[in-house]
């Protein structure tokens, strides 16, 4: 039996009770969150080793800890590049926190992570570009017109490879 997808068609076209700026609003009243100029790109890191390392060896500044996700300054960018991870894995969660960055000014995001792969002739350390992605996952949903695929611009594609 096939389900449609999404099972509530038109739901992300509803106003939200608790929006990203609410939450940091609130965050900032309560002295959680302190005034600070938001970096204009973030790296956003799954490894837990790596992100630990990045923070170690090139000095990176905690900015600030909210919520799910901490924010760390790159001083060897002059604050362009921060860093965020440790939030965990999954759309929802990152969807979250991208979210969340944006409304602290953030404007650009690279994701680096790792993932498995299906072809034979993949070898362990290779460093895969995503062209295309099935979208199946329940989060695009909101922020993209219904498609099978998400596929990044053409000219993104080629500046990254």
């Amino acid at each position: 039996m096939a389900v449609p997808y999404p099972n509530f068609p038109g739901k992300h076209v509803g106003a939200p009770l608790v929006t990203p700026q609410r939450f940091l609003e609130s965050a900032q009243a309560s002295g959680q969150l302190v005034d600070f100029t938001a970096p204009t790109g973030v790296l956003l890191i799954y490894r837990r080793s790596l992100m630990a390392q990045l923070i170690r060896s090139e000095a990176a500044e905690l900015l600030v800890r909210l919520g799910s996700f901490a924010l760390w300054r790159l001083p060897g960018t002059g604050g362009a590049v921060g860093l965020s991870g440790d939030f965990g894995i999954g759309g929802p969660i990152v969807s979250i926190i991208v979210e969340e960055l944006v409304a602290l000014g953030v404007k650009r995001f690279f994701s680096f992570g790792l993932a498995g792969g299906l072809q034979p002739e993949g070898r362990i350390g290779d460093i895969v570009l995503c062209t295309q992605a099935i979208r199946d996952e329940g989060v695009s949903h909101h922020y993209l017109p219904p498609e099978r695929e998400a596929k990044p611009s053409a000219e993104f594609t080629e500046a990254i490879a």
